[in-house]
């Protein structure tokens, strides 16, 4: 039985090493030019999770921005934070015409946050996880409206 993450469906890591190899064969950045970052504690460098930009307009027809955290990260803004940097990077550096974020139904977080930095909700639908999810975009014409 695979294990899944019950907000993503991606099962976790088995170890550091599969972690670190997903990371040094991660092809999104020579295809598309950018990607997911590590994301680490300031005073520290201390990493706590991920956070950026997909393409997955082939897959799903969305460019997808997702950050996770570790759990003991949770509840105390980085969520917010690294969501709102990877917006202002995908709509003022890369010109990105939409950015669409998904939650799952019970990920009542992800919602908020992302409702926080400027996305409405657009559709319930399965996921490509086979999760159920509710989708939300922004514009780059709106977010040009709602940053002036």
């Amino acid at each position: 039985m695979c294990i899944r993450d019950r907000h993503t469906g991606d099962p976790p890591f088995k170890s550091e090493e599969d972690a670190l190899n997903l990371i040094i064969n991660y092809p999104d950045y020579k295809v598309h030019g950018y990607g997911r970052w590590i994301c680490e504690l300031k005073e520290t460098g201390e990493p706590i999770g991920w956070a950026g930009l997909k393409n997955q307009l082939d897959d799903v027809g969305i460019i997808d921005i997702g950050y996770r955290f570790l759990q003991q990260y949770w509840n105390k803004g980085y969520g917010f934070e690294a969501a709102e940097g990877c917006l202002k990077y995908g709509f003022e550096v890369l010109k990105m015409e939409k950015i669409t974020g998904r939650a799952a139904i019970e990920n009542v977080h992800s919602h908020s946050i992302l409702k926080r930095i400027g996305l409405k909700a657009e559709e319930e639908k399965r996921d490509c996880h086979g999760i159920k999810a509710i989708y939300y975009s922004l514009t780059l014409k709106k977010y040009q409206k709602i940053t002036r």
